[in-house]
């Protein structure tokens, strides 16, 4: 039916400039009706700045086959013996968030771990508005452009994550955090967090700045959300 839900529709707006290439290379003969249109995120200010310490890890999924939540913690495993005093805080629960923690206890008892399980989304924006956090971990295997991400860079938080679906759209290789092939190995995720962590504090600044600018720019729900009324409102309105 997607074809005639194209023909039958004023205009089709993906949430991803990478959905809007895939539809318009399957139906190019639509492809003047289809128009990106970010989600965006409210702006609940910017999360503090860390004083030292641990560098603080977050990620925010539930936890399924899609999310690879295993592969975060194996990846945080090769770790070990980096002498980095890492905390990783997890979000979300699930089926498998019992053994996430059965393998937090036997690989990662050398960071200290959390696991949130469920909270509401108001309980999250204000952990980020009052919690330190150096970096945001998403290493889904598929994605439409996470709406996981748009909030943690509007506090200002650098992301790792996979190149996959619209998430090179907000995570800028080396501007707003760092990108990973679809297929990474733990390694290469270990290596991106030691590269991070050991950055200069100009850099990291640099980085919190960008991802600040880049959501305000393109992921402000309250800009975002007037651009696409004044798209969709009719002639003289």
């Amino acid at each position: 039916m997607r074809e005639a839900l194209l023909d039958g529709l004023d205009a089709v707006y993906p949430c991803s400039r990478d959905g809007s290439r895939s539809l318009e290379r399957k139906y190019p003969g639509y492809a003047e009706k289809i128009r990106t249109a970010y989600l965006g995120t409210s702006d609940r200010g910017l999360s503090p700045k860390g004083t030292g310490g641990a560098f603080r890890l977050v990620s925010c999924c539930h936890i399924s086959p899609v999310k690879r939540v295993g592969l975060l913690a194996r990846s945080l495993a090769e770790l070990k013996d980096s002498g980095i005093s890492l905390q990783w805080t997890h979000f979300g629960g699930g089926d498998g968030l019992g053994a996430l923690k059965d393998f937090a206890r036997e690989q990662l008892s050398f960071m200290d771990c959390r696991f949130a399980g469920e909270v509401e989304n108001a309980a999250l924006m204000e952990f980020y508005r009052t919690t330190p956090v150096d970096c945001f971990l998403n290493t889904s295997s598929s994605e439409g452009l996470p709406v996981s991400i748009m909030e943690a860079v509007s506090f200002g938080i650098p992301v790792i994550a996979t190149d996959v679906g619209g998430t090179s759209e907000i995570v800028h290789d080396g501007q707003t955090g760092f990108l990973l092939p679809a297929d990474f190995q733990p390694q290469e995720l270990a290596r991106a967090v030691e590269c991070l962590s050991h950055m200069p504090g100009e850099a990291r600044d640099s980085l919190r700045t960008s991802c600040r600018g880049l959501w305000m720019e393109e992921f402000d729900s309250a800009r975002d959300y007037a651009r696409f009324a004044d798209e969709i409102a009719p002639a003289g309105v």
